[in-house]
């Protein structure tokens, strides 16, 4: 079983937060894609733990259960466009959306702690509250 971590949930997890570290824990596979990656470092370098965080980054990096989403021929971009809001449509969805978006092409659950995604009927979301 393989679950595609957000942003959201690697912070929820650093906070000890239980029901998705016993979650995470259950998963063959952990995905992460290059945007999470990216939003990681640019919250690092403005914190003020940074060398610990990226650290500990470094560890998870390092599991043999973390697997990198790999972009298929079809854009991203194109999965999100396709993604029917759940809700009022004026709300524009977060741009981190579009990647996750991507797990749908593949199957993959997201972990998060972030609501925005509950709102896409094609993604299929594992919500852990406000983490």
């Amino acid at each position: 079983m393989a679950g595609l971590r957000d942003t959201s949930a690697y912070s929820a997890y650093l906070r000890g937060y239980d029901e998705l570290r016993s979650r995470l824990q259950q998963l063959d596979r952990i995905v992460v894609t290059p945007i999470v990656l990216g939003e990681l470092d640019a919250g690092f370098r403005a914190g003020s733990q940074r060398k610990q965080n990226e650290a500990e980054l470094r560890r998870f990096l390092a599991s043999p259960r973390l697997r990198w989403f790999r972009w298929t021929r079809r854009p991203p971009s194109a999965t999100a466009r396709s993604c029917t809001p759940c809700g009022p449509p004026a709300r524009p969805f977060p741009p981190t959306t579009s990647g996750s978006a991507s797990a749908m092409q593949h199957g993959l659950r997201v972990l998060t702690t972030d609501a925005h995604y509950n709102r896409v009927a094609q993604i299929l979301v594992e919500f852990f509250g406000d983490g």
